[in-house]
């Protein structure tokens, strides 16, 4: 007797708005955790730091700040079994995490820029606030990767993407309009970022609000996992996402060279403004978008990885235009920026790829691969300001491949080669097939 299985055009119909719910659902929080976000981003913390004081180290610091702690995430699964859910661990790391980040307009209003120990004290908030951040993100891909279908994750975290980017455009160019305002003295400059904090804290915490609704069906009572020790759920993820993961790995160090060495160099040497930094985002963040409304269904029809080569390559070429402005003017870092338009291939690419890749509970997989690599790209950001200092005290010139290379040169070079080369790690890898789900309200 051969059965057969009559399928139902209404429940089909059902899911598809339990899925268009979510994704609206999801677009509204990425909406107002990227206006706060965005609003203390784009170089304002760093910015903030040089303005209270700060010594070069510890603006360093700053900028690798969040990639250091960022590995405490692999704790995550460990406050998820404690607090019942992916979704309570997202919940209460993000309300603790903009608690602490209060001290920053705190420090704005009333505090002391010439003060050692309270600028300590900012920093030391700002870094604890960074951990739980990392917490809260690794908690909320995990569960979003649960509820949403595997083979819609393209579009699906593609939206998100494009509502991040549609934000950024207006709010990183408003924060560098308030505190291009607010410029002046010490004290007016300083409540110019108070405003811009407040404002970024305030609609970070609204962002929670379109998700409550949602719960996590892998941690009901019936379906709860069974925590695994730590380094058994290390070696599940890394087995699944090696290739992926090495790549990953590769990319960071070699990006991570670079990360204090722009700062310095956009604002020693090219003598750019906050507000002129914040419109080259925003350049660069609408380009992202133009290119993240194409790729969604590439990436959910199995060509993520040639969508994540091409973008490497792409946006590797970046380097040498960056070499080029110090002596063809800043204008050419339009043309940097217009080529890291390709990040969006390579983040919604990893995204779609890893998740793919990883077993259901992916918190420990998340964790490892956006937190070591960003562990690995926060050292490799202080080796590089160190080595900078060392390069610029000693006026060194270096000839690399038959060019005299400057010292902010010399690590863009090394920088460029290394990101370059990220890509050999992919050669073993294949895009892992992908099966519907029912995402669950």
């Amino acid at each position: 007797m051969t059965v057969m299985t009559v399928r139902d055009s209404r429940d089909d119909g059902r899911k598809h708005v339990k899925w268009n719910r979510l994704t609206w659902a999801v677009v509204a929080n990425q909406l107002l955790w990227t206006a706060g976000y965005s609003l203390m981003a784009g170089g304002a913390i760093s910015y903030f730091f040089k303005d209270l004081g700060a010594s070069q180290f510890q603006v360093t610091l700053i900028l690798a700040c969040p990639e250091l702690v960022g590995l405490v995430s692999l704790s995550t699964s460990r406050w998820s079994s404690v607090l019942g859910s992916r979704r309570n661990s997202w919940l209460v790391s993000l309300i603790f995490s903009r608690a602490l980040l209060l001290a920053l307009p705190a420090m704005a209003f009333f505090g002391d820029a010439k003060s050692p120990w309270q600028l300590w004290a900012v920093m030391g908030a700002y870094g604890i606030s960074s951990m739980l951040q990392a917490i809260s993100f690794t908690a909320l891909l995990s569960w979003l990767a649960d509820l949403s279908p595997r083979d819609r994750y393209g579009r699906f975290f593609a939206a998100q993407e494009l509502a991040a980017l549609a934000t950024k455009v207006v709010f990183l160019a408003l924060a560098g309009w308030i505190t291009q305002l607010f410029h002046g003295g010490t004290t007016r400059n300083l409540t110019g970022y108070a405003i811009v904090f407040s404002l970024g804290i305030g609609l970070t915490v609204l962002s929670l609000i379109p998700l409550l609704g949602y719960r996590d069906a892998l941690y009901e009572r019936k379906n709860a996992p069974v925590l695994q020790p730590l380094w058994r759920r290390l070696k599940t993820s890394v087995t699944s996402t090696w290739p992926l993961l090495l790549c990953n790995l590769h990319l960071a160090f070699f990006q991570g060279l670079t990360q204090s060495i722009f700062f310095q160099y956009n604002t020693k040497v090219l003598g750019i403004s906050l507000l002129t930094y914040n419109l080259l985002l925003s350049w660069l963040y609408v380009l992202q978008f133009a290119g993240g409304c194409v790729l969604g269904r590439q990436l959910d029809s199995r060509q993520a990885k040639p969508v994540l080569i091409a973008s490497l390559v792409l946006v590797s070429f970046s380097l040498p235009c960056y070499m080029a402005a110090s002596s063809q003017g800043w204008q050419w870092l339009i043309v940097v920026f217009s080529l890291w338009g390709g990040f969006v291939g390579v983040n919604l690419a990893y995204k779609t790829i890893l998740l793919r890749l990883l077993p259901d509970d992916r918190q420990t997989g998340v964790a490892v691969f956006y937190n070591a690599g960003g562990f690995l790209a926060g050292v490799s950001g202080i080796l590089g300001g160190l080595w900078l200092e060392q390069l610029l005290r000693a006026q060194s010139v270096t000839n690399l491949f038959g060019w005299n290379l400057g010292p902010f040169h010399l690590l863009m070079a090394i920088s460029w080669i290394g990101r370059l080369t990220s890509i050999v790690w992919l050669i073993p890898l294949k895009e892992p097939a992908v099966s519907s789900r029912v995402p669950q309200d």
